[in-house]
C-alpha cells in the first residue's frame, strides 16, 4: 500500500485531493497538513511514501 500525506493550505482543495486519492484501495492518506511546519512534522511521523504539496505553500 501506498502511503500519502497531503500538505494543502487551501481546506475545500485539501477535502477534494484526499477525497479522490482515498477512491483507490492501493492508496492510504497517512496525514494531512494546512501548513508547512505541520507537513513537515507528519513526514516525520509516518514516513510516507509521497508527499503531495502546493508549490506556492506560504
Amino acid at each position: 500500500m501506498l502511503k500519502i500525506v497531503i500538505v494543502e493550505p487551501e481546506t475545500f482543495t485539501l477535502l477534494g485531493i484526499k477525497g479522490a486519492i482515498s477512491q483507490s484501495p492501493d492508496i492510504e492518506v497517512t496525514g494531512d497538513a494546512t501548513s508547512g511546519k505541520l507537513g513537515f512534522q507528519l513526514i516525520e511521523q509516518t514516513n510516507p511514501d509521497v508527499v503531495l504539496v502546493d508549490l506556492l505553500l506560504p
